[in-house]
């Protein structure tokens, strides 16, 4: 068997996990385990040196082995219709990968490194939970020539919706984010070419931002750094303003890819001092009123009460002036329109009289 080339064993319900003793088979090149039960890939897969096409969709996988990266020679991997939730950041060791088939699985963010995967053409991303796309599959997008997002949230992407509704089906894919895979892919080069800039202008006035809100003068340091490289349009704009209260309520940068081991305690830290400090504030700004009011009373001898009851007559005294004064204007107001209808009346009678008077002379009544 150490010479076997090809092995397909789909559709033969098998169990648990295939025997780690696979990895002895240094000449297998094609392998096709998909519509089993299988739960787990062993670590031993990352010794098929020879591995060129591994399909292993329709399972129940939970996950995909660090020792993937190990298979420098792969062109596809089809890991679709499984219960997947990380993606190891070794997939960006798969430089000869041209198809990765990550389809209907339980993914929520995809590593930085799938940004290294040179050689990729299709990329098949559907039906996940993907919150957003990292930045760095920008470099990998204009190379691709099949790339599928449909039916996953994106919600940490600008919010939208789809641009021409009349052309739309009930059932359209693009229902659940709004993002057709044109403008998710859109959207992911354009990240590519911001994020880094808008992290390092962020990064570097990061104790300003973070006290104030200075979106307006955030947006025109990035702006700025931009339009040095020509890489500036008006459409960022949206983007940077999500950036930067994201950034805020974070304490740091937001990341668009997966987080693992000691960047997730860093983030949870981060997350942590930053509530910690925003309760202090509130605790502070609390005390202060709190001595303004004790001062306010021990100064001009009054209560919190009395200054209500003070207030609140005053502004039913400004009401009632005001009521007394619209009163006023409307008698004004009936004077004048009675003089004006007076004024009417005598203009209308003295114009009758008039005409009767030229009448008269020019038609005399003669006497009997």
């Amino acid at each position: 068997l150490f010479s076997l080339q090809h092995l397909d064993l789909a559709q033969n319900c098998l169990l648990g996990s295939f025997p780690p003793t696979i990895g002895a088979l240094r000449n297998l090149c094609y392998v096709d385990f998909s519509s089993n039960q299988l739960e787990e890939i062993p670590d031993s897969i990352g010794g098929l040196f020879s591995l060129k096409h591994i399909n292993l969709s329709k399972n129940k996988l939970a996950r995909i082995p660090l020792s993937i990266g190990c298979l420098k020679k792969a062109k596809t991997l089809d890991v679709s219709c499984n219960l997947i939730k990380v993606v190891p950041h070794t997939i960006g060791m798969l430089k000869t990968l041209t198809k990765f088939d990550l389809s209907s699985n339980l993914v929520e963010w995809l590593p930085a490194e799938i940004g290294d995967m040179d050689n990729l053409k299709q990329l098949i991303l559907a039906h996940n939970r993907l919150h957003a796309l990292p930045a760095s599959l920008g470099k990998v997008i204009p190379r691709l020539e099949s790339f599928i997002v449909v039916h996953n949230p994106l919600d940490r992407m600008p919010k939208k919706w789809i641009d021409d509704w009349d052309n739309i089906k009930l059932r359209s894919s693009t229902l659940w984010s709004g993002y057709t895979d044109g403008q998710a892919a859109e959207w992911a080069q354009d990240t590519s070419d911001v994020y880094r800039v808008a992290e390092k202008v962020f990064n570097d006035n990061m104790g300003n931002f973070l006290n104030s809100g200075r979106l307006r003068e955030f947006i025109d340091m990035v702006q700025q750094h931009l339009l040095k490289e020509n890489k500036w349009c008006e459409r960022y704009r949206k983007y940077l303003e999500q950036f930067f209260f994201m950034a805020k309520k974070l304490g740091c940068t937001p990341r668009y890819d997966a987080l693992y081991g000691e960047e997730i305690c860093k983030q949870e830290s981060k997350m942590k001092s930053r509530e910690q400090e925003r309760k202090r504030r509130q605790d502070t700004s609390k005390q202060q009123e709190e001595l303004e009011r004790i001062r306010m009373e021990d100064c001009y001898e009054v209560t919190k009460q009395n200054l209500i009851y003070v207030e609140t007559k005053l502004e039913h005294e400004s009401m009632e002036r005001k009521k007394a004064q619209w009163q006023e204007e409307v008698e004004q107001l009936k004077e004048a329109t009675k003089a004006c209808y007076a004024r009417q009346e005598k203009i209308q009678q003295e114009r009758l009289r008039s005409m009767k008077e030229k009448k008269d002379k020019l038609y005399p009544v003669k006497m009997k």
